[in-house]
């Protein structure tokens, strides 16, 4: 066996775009090791069609194996590799890391195929897992870990302080062929002190904001413009603009050092609204590309629910603004939630297409099905409702986020929020359906379902959607 090489698995999604996102989660964690003296060897199976070959070829001499994933059918395919890697080499073992087993760590750890369990952030623990299992020792004295002890009973050993990111080293970007993602993922600051009430932010960043220097934002654009010669990168934080002034500072930096590269990354409909003209100029002078918002809901009685800290006329204000200033904006809104009612989710519609009038060029991605994420504060009021909670990981696994089963909606109302979810992803993101799934033996029956979608937005007309069933049926086929 190798002391030296660890493998590090990104399992695929599901559907997944004709180019994924960058594997970030585990690219983090890896220049840590290298400075450790170890080798992180990343195995996309996204983009990878040799994957089951590779990790035959590299697991027999491996340190320990990694798994990354997120709830949802990602788990799924986290479960097929774990087997795989059982196959492989029955005796090596599998530590899972990413959101989900954070929020659920004992569950996590109870299914055979896990071993070691890292909670939070892993980049120092990731480090100490490979000391002990290089050179031995008290795996009890790593921070953030659970395991089974001898006698099978779970321990923990204990939480890990949050990171100062101003220590968080550049990605290890030469692990990867950054020509097999559509987004390049770049993280200036982690966690976000708003208090949405759906949002995992509540225990895995513990509302906290923390963030990088701009002097290392800019160094990590400089290489990934000079060495890797990307175009464009998505700023992957929680809440970019917690901080304007620093983001002033960061867009100053860019125009300075003449960088040339196109940047997305979230905002807050409310910030839009309210942000100088100068402020926006300057975003737009620095490269800024998309901009990705959350409007939630065109019911003020929702958006206080959820605790967005928004209002309706946020929303709207956020597309005057993008009007005025040709931004593109990407928003989403929810349905869904615990006491959510009829007139709610008439409001919502309205206001959609409120701002779709207001500015014919924004992008409203979908109505997306609310889903009780484990860790946040309003899961917890979903099981109350009579939320059936996954017993295992492999049930959590089973969860897709097209099938709406919250108890608390009638059967109709189920159905038609399933049929939505689909209906609006036709009629208001069509272009980019377009350019990131479609093949061309594909477009006639897009052409299909997008002039149903569209018929059915203009009449309200939510039920009996025959053509969405048939499109799952495609979707569970081609993901299968």
């Amino acid at each position: 066996m190798s002391d030296k090489r660890i493998v590090l698995l990104f399992p695929k999604t599901g559907l997944e775009a004709l180019k994924p996102q960058s594997p970030l989660s585990l690219l983090t964690l890896c220049p840590y090791l290298e400075q450790a003296g170890y080798e992180p060897v990343i195995i996309d199976t996204r983009v990878q069609s040799d994957y089951e070959q590779r990790m035959r070829d590299l697991i027999p001499d491996a340190l320990f194996v990694g798994i990354t994933s997120m709830t949802g059918h990602q788990i799924r395919y986290a479960l097929e590799l774990a087997d795989l890697v059982r196959a492989i080499a029955p005796d090596k073992k599998i530590v899972w890391g990413g959101i989900h087993a954070s929020m659920l760590p004992e569950q996590t750890l109870a299914d055979p195929r896990v071993d070691i369990v890292v909670e939070m952030e892993g980049e120092r623990t990731i480090v100490e897992l490979a000391d002990y299992f290089s050179r031995g020792g008290d795996l009890n004295s790593i921070k953030a870990v659970y395991y089974h002890d001898a006698q099978g009973q779970v321990v923990y050993t204990g939480h890990r302080p949050l990171m100062d990111l101003k220590e968080l080293r550049v990605p290890s970007w030469h692990l990867v062929d950054v020509s097999n993602y559509s987004e390049i993922g770049v993280q200036t600051g982690r966690g976000c002190p708003w208090g949405c009430l759906f949002c995992y932010n509540h225990k895995f960043n513990e509302r906290r904001w923390r963030f990088k220097e701009v002097s290392q934002v800019i160094e990590e654009l400089r290489l990934l413009k000079d060495t890797y010669h990307v175009e464009s990168v998505t700023f992957y934080d929680d809440n970019f603009f917690t901080s304007p002034r620093r983001v002033r500072l960061l867009c100053e930096k860019m125009l300075e050092e003449k960088l040339g590269i196109k940047w997305s990354t979230t905002c807050r409909a409310d910030g839009l609204a309210r942000y100088d003209d100068d402020f926006i100029r300057l975003l737009k002078a620095s490269g800024v590309h998309i901009l990705f918002v959350g409007s939630e809901s065109g019911s003020e009685g929702i958006l206080l629910k959820i605790d967005k800290h928004i209002t309706v006329d946020d929303i709207r204000g956020m597309a005057r603004t993008t009007r005025k200033h040709n931004l593109r904006v990407h928003t989403a809104f929810m349905m869904g939630f615990p006491g959510e009612t009829p007139a709610d989710r008439t409001q919502t519609y309205r206001v959609m297409d409120e701002i779709k009038s207001l500015d014919p060029n924004i992008y409203i991605t979908q109505i997306c099905i609310y889903t009780p994420f484990p860790g946040t504060p309003m899961y917890e009021e979903a099981v109350t409702h009579g939320f059936v909670e996954p017993k295992t990981l492999a049930e959590w696994g089973g969860l897709t986020y097209f099938e709406c089963n919250l108890p608390w909606l009638n059967n109709q109302e189920r159905t038609m929020l399933e049929n939505l979810a689909f209906i609006t992803r036709f009629v208001f993101w069509h272009r980019e359906i377009k350019s990131r799934y479609l093949k061309v033996y594909y477009y006639p029956f897009y052409v299909f379902l997008r002039f149903a979608a569209l018929a059915r937005w203009r009449l309200r007309w939510f039920t009996n959607a025959f053509e969405w069933n048939v499109f799952r049926f495609f979707l569970e086929r081609i993901s299968s």
